[in-house]
């Protein structure tokens, strides 16, 4: 049940990394240039805020705002991926990892 879950959050980081990534190229074709949208951007468009709230700490700030610059479709991909792999059964990672 809980694989279920963590399947579903990987199929849906992977799918709004698709989308991003559709955007992107559409984006850099109508204007001429590469244009990539940053992971801030994305985030702030589906309505999730990267920017620190409250009293922070100046790391904790530093890297959120590192973050942030990162472009967001490879990124999401990435997480999607990492989150496919937590989700696999544990003896499907050992056999893959035999061959």
């Amino acid at each position: 049940m809980i694989r279920f879950f963590v399947n579903a959050i990987g199929i849906l980081l992977l799918a709004l990394a698709l989308v991003f990534a559709v955007g992107d190229i559409a984006r850099s074709l109508a204007q001429d240039a590469v244009r990539i949208t940053e992971l801030g951007d994305a985030m702030g468009s589906i309505g999730v805020s990267l920017a620190p709230a409250g009293e922070v700490s100046t790391p904790t700030a530093d890297l959120l705002s590192l973050v942030s610059s990162w472009p967001a479709a490879p990124v999401l991909g990435a997480a999607a991926f990492l989150v496919f792999l937590v989700g696999q059964p544990r003896e499907g990672r050992r056999d893959r990892a035999l061959r």
